[in-house]
């Protein structure tokens, strides 16, 4: 058995991984779908990975439990991509029913509308974009008779568009290359700086390369004209969090929670903040309930052992630590062993 201070250090070591482990998790990337219940996040690896058939059927059954305003984005989006135009404009109605003033969602669809063949709604979208001084929306010039050559398809002087800077920021960041990554979505934001998927790219960026201040403004943006962006809040929680503003990570985290009440990343992440803040029992539960969503989380039996660990609870704590262990979360491992 260790002794207290041991245990006290262990810990705090323990609690500095569970902050890499928070801030890994809201990536969204790396989880298992399961034949019945898809998440939002094993849908967007579809996305990622350009099976958008396979992405819209994720969603299909994804939302038919959650019917939240993200998912009928990204299913618009990927609607989109594989030229199922109708099927995109009611998904992008959905979001735009809940989220009003978002200008980039206004110009998506403005560009469906316009593939139909609807121009006067289609401009009527455009000048609602234009009026959020969205700029592809002010300077976007519509077809007569459909398929527009508006500025999404603008290139810098090596022939690029915003979306290839961004295609090639992911593999930074899947190399761990953050700086790299910035700098390819700074090039992105030059052709677009409206661009929500770059901000939210880079944020991640200077998040991890410990750059928290230009992480909060990047998320600020966003959330300046998409309140309910998911993504947004739970990485600008992370970022109080490790700026230990932690009241304000809390309230970023209660926002999201009152978006997707059974969101397990935020909660997992708030049962992080929660333990930090000396909420042992809060914490716990957050974690219980991450487990009774995802029981194949293992990160979340981890945090609730350190938690039933500081709590002196050591034999829940050896049973949280070899079930993670178990799940192949090897520090899960080393901690069951010098418990």
């Amino acid at each position: 058995m260790a002794t207290d201070a041991k245990k006290k250090k262990r810990q705090l070591a323990i609690l500095a991984v569970i902050a890499l482990i928070s801030v890994g998790t809201f990536l969204y990337i790396g989880l298992s779908p399961s034949d019945k219940a898809k998440s939002f996040e094993d849908c967007k690896i579809l996305y990622d990975t350009g099976d958008f058939t396979g992405c819209v059927s994720c969603l299909n059954a994804y939302i038919l439990e959650n019917p939240e305003s993200q998912a009928y984005l990204m299913r618009g989006n990927a609607n989109v991509k594989i030229k199922n135009y109708e099927a995109a404009l009611k998904d992008y109605t959905e979001y735009l029913n809940k989220n009003k003033s978002s200008h980039e969602v206004y110009y998506k669809r403005a560009l469906v509308y316009e593939k139909l063949g609807m121009i006067e709604e289609a401009q009527n979208d455009l000048n609602i974009s234009c009026m959020y001084e969205y700029a592809l929306a002010c300077n976007y010039e519509l077809a007569k008779t459909g398929g527009g050559t508006g500025g999404e398809s603008t290139t810098d002087e090596s022939g690029r568009t915003a979306a290839d800077w961004i295609t090639t920021a992911v593999g930074y960041i899947d190399a761990d290359n953050y700086s790299d990554a910035v700098v390819a979505l700074n090039a992105a934001l030059a052709l677009d700086p409206n661009l929500t998927e770059a901000y939210l790219f880079r944020g991640l960026g200077f998040s991890r390369l410990g750059r928290y201040n230009e992480a909060l403004d990047d998320y600020n943006k966003v959330l300046t004209t998409d309140p309910n962006n998911l993504k947004a809040l739970n990485n600008r929680g992370v970022v109080y969090w490790k700026l230990e503003r932690f009241d304000e990570a809390m309230n970023d985290y209660k926002t999201s929670l009152s978006i997707s009440l059974n969101d397990y990343i935020v909660l997992n992440n708030r049962g992080v903040l929660n333990f930090q803040m000396g909420n042992l029992e809060a914490a716990r539960t957050d974690f219980d309930k991450v487990i009774s969503l995802k029981p194949d989380f293992a990160p979340a039996y981890l945090n609730r052992g350190v938690s039933f660990s500081k709590m002196n609870d050591t034999t829940s704590a050896k049973r949280d630590f070899d079930k993670a262990c178990e799940l192949k979360l090897e520090l899960a491992c080393t901690e069951a062993e010098n418990l």
